[in-house]
């Protein structure tokens, strides 16, 4: 891996950095915890101000209008696609692509309730060993529901070396058998970062599905899924997203699938103008709401809603309320280029670095400038090194805070190795 020429170990280096850091003033907006330093970000994120209020004022809506709560208010309670569109410059997409909805497993099963049709030859799921086992189970079960073997027609990519994936291992294991690719977009065992663009072109050249879990990737690493024609994509929202235990998930679909029939339908997958109608008739949603299922998490949905409007102020774009009392707001905030590493940073931590060795490839440090239209974040981090966790750099970055990875050249993906 490489680093800038300026970059020093020790704790007065990592701190001067970190004062002189602009979004120093966020720091005390989290709930810190007193005496220590927080490196589990990547299991939950730590609580903000505004995610706390926005659950009162739920809770006080609640109280105050009953089931009113859902069309009144400066924060009605229909918040899937509220809450999508601010996701959508995150994951660098249109808002109509996002939903904010479900959880990590129940919309995968969604999504491949749709996207995976077994036909012909091209009856399997292309995935890896090193995902999250959740994802793993969730394949598996997919494959029975068609009545199939996952032991024949789940593919798993093995790791060589347990920590790690080989994008050429991936490609190569693209068959003309394979109909779905299913992967995560950081590993998060290494926190290796896949490539995703080159995985997507590779896949539609072979002609299979691509999708991507970026759970361990969604508001700490840039992503630009349009412009790469990923077909579709889920994640949590408690982990750096900051959305509180058990946050409500989200989902993106390419809007070239839109119309295409969901696979599994629910009343919250109806055309709005037809949500409340009594008769048995499902007309569905033009958009990513398609993919909806039922009544939002209202409670949950708040925290995250709340939490993401951090991201939004500290990247210089409206926040939803912001937005709403704006008449010339558009319905996908955007954000300057430059100025975006949102509240992640004060977490301290990217994925836990693995108590082993340092890899023997080192990923080579890349570069390239974002834009407007590209997602809110513009990353400097430590996600592709990794060193034992006694070690003296390791030591470093956990003892003085998230923005000593400034000094770090920026993250690059995996498949760029020296």
């Amino acid at each position: 891996m490489t680093v800038s020429e300026d970059f020093q170990l020790g704790a007065d280096f990592a701190r001067a950095l970190d004062a002189g850091d602009p979004l120093a003033r966020f720091r005390g907006r989290f709930a810190a915890l007193s005496g220590r330093i927080y490196l589990q970000a990547n299991g939950l994120g730590l609580a903000s101000r505004e995610a706390e209020a926005a659950v009162e004022a739920a809770l006080a809506a609640w109280k105050q209008r009953a089931h009113r709560g859902w069309e009144e208010g400066e924060q009605p309670w229909l918040t899937a696609e509220r809450l999508g569109a601010l996701q959508a410059p995150l994951v660098g997409a249109a808002a109509d692509e996002v939903v904010a909805t479900g959880t990590t497993t129940q919309n995968l099963h969604v999504l491949l309730a749709t996207f995976y049709r077994p036909a012909g030859r091209r009856t399997k799921i292309l995935a890896d060993e090193l995902n999250f086992p959740s994802d793993v189970f969730a394949l598996q079960s997919q494959v029975r529901l068609r009545g199939l073997d996952p032991a024949e027609h789940l593919v798993l990519v093995k790791s060589r070396d347990g920590r790690m994936l080989e994008e050429d291992d991936v490609v190569a294991a693209m068959t003309d058998e394979i109909t779905v690719l299913v992967l995560p977009s950081a590993i998060y065992r290494s926190a290796q970062v896949l490539d995703v663009a080159r995985l997507t072109r590779a896949a539609h050249e072979r002609g299979i599905l691509a999708g991507f879990d970026l759970s361990h990737s969604i508001g700490i690493t840039p992503h630009a899924l349009d412009r790469w024609d990923v077909d579709f994509a889920f994640w949590c929202g408690y982990k750096w997203l900051n959305g509180g235990p058990g946050a409500v998930g989200g989902l993106y679909v390419n809007r070239r699938h839109f119309g295409r029939r969901a696979g599994m339908t629910g009343w919250f997958g109806v055309a709005p103008a037809r949500q409340f109608d009594p008769d048995l008739v499902y007309e569905q949603a033009p958009t990513a709401r398609a993919w909806c299922l039922s009544t939002p998490h209202v409670l949950s949905a708040a925290a995250l809603e709340g939490a993401l409007g951090v991201f939004h102020e500290a990247s210089g774009a409206p926040t939803a309320s912001a937005a709403r009392r704006s008449s010339s707001s558009s319905t996908t905030p955007t954000c300057r280029s430059d100025s975006a590493r949102a509240s992640w940073c004060w977490h301290a931590a990217a994925c836990w670095p693995p108590a082993r060795p340092t890899p023997s490839r080192a990923i080579r440090a890349w570069s390239r400038p974002t834009s407007v239209a590209e997602p809110l974040l513009n990353v400097r981090g430590l996600a592709a090194g990794y060193g034992p966790l006694g070690s003296s750099t390791a030591s470093t970055w956990m003892s003085a805070g998230a923005t000593c990875w400034r000094s770090w050249a920026p993250m690059a993906p995996a498949s760029r190795r020296s």
